[in-house]
């Protein structure tokens, strides 16, 4: 058959897009000890979500779960454009993997202030108990049959070496909020 046929091109596009989301990852996890400011480079980190909605969004529909995306402000950033992605595609992989059927996850992108960036995914998924919530950022802690332990212990890590901040909050049967805050120049 003929790779051009219809029939065929939604699977050579979710092909693509699952080849971009581990290179990703294998990006991110080579980046560990790298950080989410650089001042080289300007990103805007709506048009990044955006991009990152695209790969993630195929995953959310076949589950069910609803990813509203919500821009407070616009500029660009000082920011890395693989690891910021490998941040979201892994904070949203987690609350994907928590959430089912009729569970939000809400992204949002804002600048509380001049001279900073925030980040804030958060789900209404089943929620941590105080035990998990104590552990989730420790390496290889995971609680899924499949988990490995790496996804928030990476982000942790790469926000704190960013000297920003890296909140986590989360009740058992409401669901779990991370909050990334960064100090940088704003721009436009």
């Amino acid at each position: 058959e003929e790779l051009s046929d219809p029939r065929h091109q939604e699977d050579i596009e979710a092909i693509r897009t699952e080849i971009e989301r581990l290179r990703l990852i294998v990006d991110g996890l080579g980046m560990a000890d790298g950080s989410l400011t650089d001042a080289s480079t300007r990103i805007d980190p709506v048009e990044e979500v955006r991009m990152v909605l695209r790969l993630v969004g195929p995953k959310a529909t076949g589950t069910g779960v609803e990813i509203v995306h919500e821009d407070r402000g616009n500029g660009t950033f000082p920011l890395n454009r693989s690891l910021f992605r490998v941040v979201l595609i892994n904070l949203l992989n987690n609350a994907l993997e928590a959430c089912t059927a009729g569970d939000k996850i809400n992204v949002r992108c804002e600048h509380p202030e001049i001279g900073s960036f925030r980040l804030q995914v958060k789900d209404t998924g089943p929620g941590m108990s105080s035990e998990t919530l104590k552990k989730a950022t420790e390496l290889f802690y995971t609680t899924k049959p499949q988990g490995s332990g790496i996804g928030l212990a990476l982000v942790a890590q790469v926000v704190k070496r960013s000297d920003g901040e890296f909140l986590i909050s989360s009740t058992e049967g409401v669901g779990t909020t991370i909050d990334i805050h960064l100090k940088c120049e704003e721009e436009g």
